[in-house]
């Protein structure tokens, strides 16, 4: 029990402290819970904008692609397809997992990460890291046929390609 007011005010301020770090701690382990979900509850109604926004991806915040991704991607949304998403970032495969709820996904980055660590919830495998049940990322440059065929060889036929990659002019076709 404090003796004084300094006491009193000095293990309030640790007490409060400590509801923030575990209150933070609980925020951390809820957004990496909802990474593995394969859809939220509702998600099949909502749009690409509002599931974007969400999860905090600058392609639907900044640029606005969804207004053009929308009108290509919505008839295949029910559907059972194969993404292949190159130039990924934690918010993208989110987005895409929750938009595609039937969808397998692949990601291809080339500074996704050291082993496989960047998000906390993979899982080492041989080639490639799971990221969830149906999102598998692979580390490595696009430009390298050998990489690519590697890709290639383990994931098959894709039915969507979404290339948000590089961006020299060199590498880009129009």
């Amino acid at each position: 029990v404090p003796a004084d007011l300094s006491e009193c005010r000095s293990s309030l301020f640790h007490i409060v402290k400590e509801k923030n770090v575990l209150n933070q701690a609980k925020i951390q382990q809820k957004r990496r819970l909802r990474l593995r979900l394969p859809v939220q509850q509702g998600d099949i109604m909502r749009s690409l904008r509002d599931i974007g926004v969400e999860e905090r991806e600058d392609r639907i915040m900044v640029h606005r692609y969804d207004k053009v991704y929308s009108i290509l991607l919505n008839t295949l949304r029910k559907k059972t397809i194969k993404l292949l998403e190159i130039g990924v970032s934690q918010s993208s495969m989110s987005m895409w997992q929750r938009f595609f709820p039937y969808a397998e996904i692949y990601g291809i980055d080339p500074g996704l990460w050291t082993g496989c660590g960047m998000y906390d919830n993979v899982i080492n495998n041989k080639f490639g890291c799971k990221y969830s049940n149906r999102v598998r990322l692979y580390q490595g440059d696009i430009m390298d046929d050998e990489f690519c065929n590697k890709v290639l060889a383990e994931v098959g036929k894709v039915d969507l390609i979404v290339d948000g990659g590089t961006r020299s002019p060199g590498q880009t076709i129009v």
